[in-house]
């Protein structure tokens, strides 16, 4: 599928010359199966999470496949899919202290 002209442009500003054509032809195959929704939002937001890096294009095209919605989680609400943030870690250590396991993870700036 064609890629709209925002998207080679954009394309054409973050990645290396060399990656360029390999980057479009990946991004262009996103939308093919009637399942992969929200074509231009999709390759937006990998293009977010690439930072010019083609390999990123690569996995991210693959992940987005399996799940969109991975993608627009991690691109559109990087705080809220952060993994490692107090309030997460703290929710974490209560629920290991509840199943009894006698092991936490290391509260900020202290080593466990």
């Amino acid at each position: 599928m064609k890629l709209p002209q925002s998207i080679t442009e954009r394309v054409d500003r973050e990645f290396a010359e060399g990656d360029r054509i390999v980057v479009k032809e990946l991004l262009s195959t996103y939308g093919e199966d009637s399942s992969e929704e929200g074509r231009e939002r999709i390759i937006r937001d990998i293009l977010t999470l690439a930072k010019g890096d083609r390999k990123q294009v690569e996995e991210l095209v693959e992940r987005a496949r399996r799940d969109y919605r991975d993608i627009i989680f991690w691109a559109e609400y990087p705080e809220q899919s952060r993994l490692d943030t107090p309030e997460k870690k703290a929710t974490f250590n209560k629920m290991l202290e509840r199943f009894g396991t006698g092991w936490k993870l290391p509260e900020e700036g202290k080593k466990s």
